[in-house]
């Protein structure tokens, strides 16, 4: 195969389904696959959860369970010959699927989106026969998992489109009343699931411990945990579930993250540091690979080790401005369309073409 922009082949990328961050994240796949000048067909196995990600195929399966079944809707949807230069499988269902599919692929590289890829002994049978994969983790810790298994792994992070996210933000004002709040006190967020998982609990009681003056804390999401969260505490404020949260972030002065270490990645991490502010967070892989010197950290989850790091934030008197650009220099360089492109040519050995394809 020639390696010119007409004839650099076709990709195959399948995911389970399109939910968060998964739509995003095959789209940005996708559009650094077409800046290498490669063709990109992309396959969700689920219905869509929301809006159908455009130009993407729906299997409509109800179950996940049947993998071979599976298979054999991919066969019959994809056109004849089903041959393709590189295969990207994110998550352990969609690369046991090509497995038992009929389809072709010169190359497959399954992402691992989460730690323990190969804790089952099915997983790590199938694996001593399969010379073709190359299994990549979406943060140095998560490769370092795979590699007790498995000797060829890359790391491929998540990314995100950046001009498109940017343009999508809020300005202050706009993003603080869709938060329904006042303007003014310095604001600390805690966004997602209100979920044993994510420990909110500890954000409020490290709030409550750092006695912060002229602040305030807000949860924007919703869960199980809102009832034992919701004591009228004093600046505490409770947005509730808000669509499309990360466009909200510029009407936050920090975001803090209180999950620990079970983080594989960390994308509201990387969500935070796009939208230019500081994020807090336990020093763990994850999240601290994402900020790397820009990240506040604590070292334990404990109250008052993130209450000092909550201090630290407020009377940091960090410029705004110098910050979001030296935030978008490190997104731009290591988790941008940009960055997938760089790193998938290398595992393809392609060379840079002159001009990227309009979208």
């Amino acid at each position: 195969m020639t390696d010119d922009n007409a004839a650099r082949g076709e990709v195959l990328q399948l995911c389970p389904h399109d939910h968060p961050p998964f739509a995003d994240l095959c789209v940005v796949y996708a559009k650094a696959l077409r800046q290498l000048g490669l063709k990109c067909t992309t396959v969700f196995f689920s219905p869509p959860l929301g809006t159908p990600v455009k130009s993407a195929m729906y299997l409509h399966a109800k179950s996940l369970r049947d993998s071979k079944a599976l298979a054999r809707d991919l066969d019959d949807q994809l056109p004849r010959p089903s041959q393709y230069r590189l295969a990207i499988c994110h998550r352990y269902r969609s690369w046991r699927v090509l497995k038992a599919s009929a389809i072709e692929a010169q190359r497959t590289v399954a992402v691992a989106h989460e730690f323990h890829f190969f804790d089952k002994t099915m997983r790590k049978i199938l694996v001593r026969f399969d010379r073709r994969t190359v299994f990549a983790g979406i943060s140095p810790a998560v490769v370092e998992d795979l590699r007790k298994s498995v000797a060829r792994c890359i790391c491929l992070p998540n990314a995100v489109d950046v001009d498109r996210e940017k343009s999508a933000m809020l300005s202050r004002d706009e993003a603080q009343e869709r938060l329904g709040l006042e303007a003014g006190p310095f604001t600390i967020g805690v966004v997602g699931r209100l979920h044993p998982k994510k420990q909110p609990e500890l954000a409020l009681e490290a709030f409550r411990a750092a006695k912060l003056e002229g602040a305030r804390l807000v949860f924007v999401g919703d869960g199980p945990l809102r009832g034992r969260l919701e004591q009228g505490d004093p600046g505490v404020v409770f947005s509730g579930f808000v669509p499309d949260a990360r466009r909200c972030y510029r009407g936050l002065d920090a975001l803090l993250l209180t999950s620990g270490d079970v983080e594989a990645f960390g994308m509201v991490a990387l969500e935070g540091l796009l939208a230019g502010i500081p994020v807090i967070c336990q020093n763990v892989a994850g999240p601290a690979d994402v900020l790397g010197d820009m990240g506040f950290y604590y070292e334990r989850p404990d109250p008052n080790a993130i209450a000092l790091a909550l201090r630290a934030v407020q009377t940091a008197l960090i410029p705004r401005e110098e910050w979001a650009q030296r935030a978008e220099a490190r997104v731009r360089a290591e988790y941008s369309v940009e960055a997938v492109a760089r790193r998938i040519a290398a595992e393809l050995n392609l060379t840079p073409i002159n001009s990227p394809p309009a979208n």
